[in-house]
């Protein structure tokens, strides 16, 4: 739970200077002052569990989207959140299914336009061409796809790939279900 809220909020804010190191408030214990605090990630995760959620990144992503850089984690154990998160799930879906379509098509058009000068290689020509703009879940689903050997994405494309896919994780296995496999 914490280390998805600090890597969340590090993806969405590169500038974030909140750390992972222990925080009394967040973390539970003394703070500086005497005051005991009680851990708020254990809160958060019966909270998630007490809703059947397993879906922490997206739940957490959600609720970034809605509170930006003011989303402290004692924010997210509150029916408000789980309500951000369901509207979040709500707006994503035809979202997600409009740009995995999109981004397929594109993918194959620019594959059968390229297939006559390149032939066998246009496919790997196209998914590693930086020009396209291509997500970078769909990019690593492409390569995974077609056996192109995986060192031929930068890291950070696999990175943003898996954020990309854990923040709504259920919604893609809905389109694509075996990308699944890819990420876990």
């Amino acid at each position: 739970m914490r280390n998805a809220y600090y890597e969340l909020m590090a993806f969405f804010y590169p500038n974030y200077h909140g750390s992972p190191k222990y925080v009394a408030k967040w973390d539970g214990g003394y703070d500086f002052y005497g005051k005991r605090h009680e851990r708020v990630w254990d809160k958060i995760a019966n909270f998630l569990n007490r809703k059947n959620c397993t879906d922490v990144y997206g739940f957490i992503r959600a609720n970034i989207l809605v509170h930006f850089k003011d989303c402290y984690p004692n924010k997210l154990y509150s029916e408000r959140a789980w309500e951000n998160y369901q509207n979040y799930l709500r707006s994503c879906k035809d979202e997600i299914k409009y740009h995995i379509k999109s981004q397929l098509d594109l993918f194959f058009a620019k594959v059968n336009f390229y297939s006559a000068s390149l032939g066998d290689k246009a496919v790997e020509a196209v998914i590693l061409d930086k020009s396209n703009d291509f997500s970078p879940i769909i990019r690593c689903y492409l390569v995974w796809k077609f056996g192109i050997p995986p060192l031929k994405l930068p890291e950070s494309v696999w990175k943003s790939g898996r954020l990309q896919y854990l923040t709504a994780k259920s919604v893609y296995d809905s389109f694509l279900p075996d990308l699944g496999q890819l990420f876990t």
